[in-house]
């Protein structure tokens, strides 16, 4: 007999998920060996989150699962044969909840017409797409696919590049029909938010390709030198890029691409072989949340906040385990490589010949707060900075590489990706 698993593709996980279930886990008269199973799993950190056996019965029973903890997180579902038995060795699912899981003819036809659009065959193929984006629940993966061909036969790029690069790296989730909106205005708002969301939650290899496919076009472009302005995708993205411009591309925009390109090609790049390798060695199954919790505590609370717990002067971490352990993991170990310009540090020389560096911020005095990088903060009257030079670094310590092994990495991650109670 065969085995084996079977799984889904990865969705954000809902408050409940119900299902049938029937099958067996060997014959009735012997012990129930469990080797069959259906379960839940957070796709980011590889554990499981609900499992159900099959009810040793030909009968299916309605299996009904709270989920309310786990909201948000990035999921799969898998069906477990691990039988290899002749008989009362098998397990059946259906009828979810959740209509992506659910078997179906509509993948295929979502395909067909994906393929009808793209080659422009008929307008009327067009057209039927984006009925069916307005009227049909559709899973996030089939919506977004849809979005790019209609994207592309309305010779709208920036939105066809936004719904690729969300297929490519799993965010499909972020893609939604405003993309497509007939109110220019709506439109602009969903495809801003959308691309910096793709930037927050892509590592640099990911958003070196997202670069790439920005640049086909002239909205693109635009919009990839605002994203490498605000901090949203490092420069080292844009190392040795060759620049074509589109031609209705304006010459600033041409102007700040070339610019990024030559500051990332002086970029070191020495720390991009470390992050590799640490990235490889996370073994996240195994570590524990508990010595996360402390690591945290030691390490991140003097200037970040999750859960109400820690100091906010960095970025507020709720809701950062939807980046993936891969783009946290860049964060902790390069953290100058994607750093939010409201987040970079800044020189100052005062009147008095002293120089203090930190996070710069203006008080409703007219004096200026400097955080260092022990969380400890100075004030200084304005009028009494002569000089001052902002950088691209991040106010956050760029030892974390030797200050944690990896067993402790991991175990931070693991912290950070998994729910606050």
């Amino acid at each position: 007999a065969y085995v084996g698993t079977l799984a889904s593709s990865s969705f954000e996980c809902p408050s409940d998920l119900s299902f049938w279930i029937c099958g067996h886990n060997a014959i009735p008269s012997a012990a129930d060996h469990k080797k069959n199973f259906v379960r839940l799993v957070d796709a980011d950190l590889g554990s499981t989150i609900e499992s159900t056996y099959p009810p040793r019965n030909d009968v299916a029973a309605e299996v009904r699962w709270d989920l309310a903890r786990h909201v948000g997180r990035n999921v799969r579902f898998e069906i477990v044969d691990g039988d290899n038995g002749s008989a009362y060795a098998w397990l059946a699912v259906g009828r979810f909840s959740v209509s992506g899981l659910n078997p179906s003819n509509m993948n295929e036809q979502i395909a067909s017409l994906n393929a009808i659009i793209k080659r422009r065959i008929s307008e009327a193929a067009t057209e039927s797409g984006e009925a069916i984006l307005a009227s049909t629940s559709l899973s996030p993966r089939m919506r977004a696919q849809l979005v790019a061909s209609i994207a592309e036969a309305r010779r709208r790029p920036l939105i066809q590049s936004l719904a690729e690069q969300a297929l490519e790296i799993n965010q499909a989730a972020l893609v939604t029909n405003e993309l497509l909106a007939k109110d220019e205005a709506v439109t602009s708002d969903a495809a801003n938010r959308v691309a910096q969301q793709l930037s927050l939650t892509a590592t640099t290899r990911q958003q070196s390709a997202f670069a790439a496919r920005l640049m086909r076009s002239a909205p693109g472009c635009e919009t990839l030198a605002q994203l490498v302005v605000q901090g949203k995708i490092s420069l080292v993205s844009m190392r040795g890029r060759e620049l074509v411009f589109p031609d209705s591309c304006t010459a600033k925009v041409r102007e700040q691409l070339q610019s990024f390109v030559q500051q990332a090609n002086e970029l070191p790049d020495q720390n991009s072989t470390v992050v590799a390798d640490r990235t490889a060695k996370l073994n996240l199954a195994s570590a524990s949340i508990e010595q996360g919790k402390l690591l945290y505590e030691k390490n991140c609370a003097v200037c970040h906040q999750l859960a109400g717990k820690g100091t906010l002067v960095g970025p507020q971490l709720d809701g950062v385990g939807k980046r993936g352990a891969e783009r946290l993991c860049e964060d902790i170990l390069d953290p100058s490589r994607n750093v939010d310009t409201a987040f970079r540090m800044s020189t100052l020389l005062l009147d008095d010949e002293r120089v203090i560096t930190g996070l710069v911020r203006e008080r409703p005095d007219s004096s200026l707060q400097v955080i260092g990088q022990d969380g400890k903060a100075t004030v200084v009257a304005a009028k009494s900075v002569e000089r001052r030079r902002d950088s691209n670094k991040s106010l956050m310590p760029e030892n974390f590489a030797e200050v944690l092994g990896e067993a402790e990495l991991s175990a931070l991650l693991k912290y950070l990706i998994a729910p606050q109670p």
